[in-house]
């Protein structure tokens, strides 16, 4: 029973940051936010309903993907 609340606290949470992320998302023209989140697990699993790239401190080619992302903002 507790692990069932649990998860759904859980789902829950991820269900409004996901809100919150969707309308960031919305609210910039360039349709580009950067997300900051303590768990690589959470984010993929965000990218993956969103369908964005990600990257993350041990990601390869992380300089590069972060300099394609400055460059396509402009």
């Amino acid at each position: 029973v507790i692990k069932i609340n649990k998860i759904r606290k859980q789902e829950k949470r991820e269900k409004i940051v996901l809100k919150l992320i969707k309308r960031k998302i919305q609210r910039y023209k360039t349709g580009k936010i950067i997300v900051y989140y303590n768990i690589i697990s959470k984010v993929k699993r965000f990218i993956e309903v969103l369908d964005y790239n990600i990257y993350y401190y041990n990601t390869i080619k992380k300089n590069s993907m972060l300099k394609e992302f400055i460059k396509e903002s402009k």
